[in-house]
């Protein structure tokens, strides 16, 4: 699960700024399927891109931890 979890901490890191704000948008995103677009704004920051960099940080520090112990 870490190599998974990695990348997925990096694009999930990028498409929090890209929503929050303004960087420049490396991908190909349309007007009827927008990057930056803002479902869920729950407090002003709680994003689905937040709670998404959230799981991969818990699996990838669960996943660290399993291999170091030796499990």
């Amino acid at each position: 699960l870490l190599p998974l979890a990695l990348p997925g901490i990096i694009l999930e890191t990028y498409h929090y700024l890209l929503q929050k704000t303004p960087v420049e948008n490396i991908f190909s995103c349309t007007a009827f399927n927008p990057c930056s677009a803002l479902n869920v704004n729950y407090f002003g920051f709680l994003t689905i891109p937040l709670l998404c960099l959230t799981a991969f940080i818990v699996i990838a520090i669960l996943s660290f931890w399993h291999r170091r112990s030796g499990k």
